[in-house]
């Protein structure tokens, strides 16, 4: 038994004749429709881009807390296994304690007392045990 004739899905569609002239009428998408599309799309994004930018503000503003709580949590945990005194406070440069009515958000820094002075600062042989830099908002 021969194989069947194979014919191609174009030719089985025009043997009618029909879709060759849906073909020759088919030119794509207008100047009209794409302007309203573009319009359209114009809109959407102009309204959303607000939205947006406070979604990524308080994205920045969960993340500070978070390093807050961290550096806090490793104080504690550090002070119970040590049994020495572990500070966290305000700091400017990562180097020492601002004793000043600077910000938090200028960064803020963890060591371990040992002196126990107070206002506490970073000493000779007290270990730095993290540096939160400047966050801006």
């Amino acid at each position: 038994m021969p194989p069947p004739p194979r014919f191609s899905p174009i030719q089985l569609r025009s043997a009618d004749g029909d879709s060759r002239r849906r073909r020759a009428n088919a030119r794509g998408v207008g100047l009209f429709e794409l302007l309203i599309a573009l319009t359209l799309v114009g809109v959407v994004v102009g309204l959303g881009a607000p939205s947006f930018h406070q979604i990524a503000l308080n994205a920045r503003r969960a993340e500070q807390v978070n390093a807050l709580l961290l550096a806090l949590h490793l104080a504690r945990s550090t002070a119970i296994l040590r049994a020495d005194p572990v500070v966290v406070c305000k700091s400017r440069g990562g180097r020492q304690c601002a004793n000043d009515a600077s910000a938090w958000s200028d960064g803020w820094l963890v060591f371990a007392n040992r002196d126990r002075d107070s206002p506490p600062r970073v000493d000779a042989g007290e270990t730095i045990l993290a540096i939160q830099p400047r966050t801006e908002m």
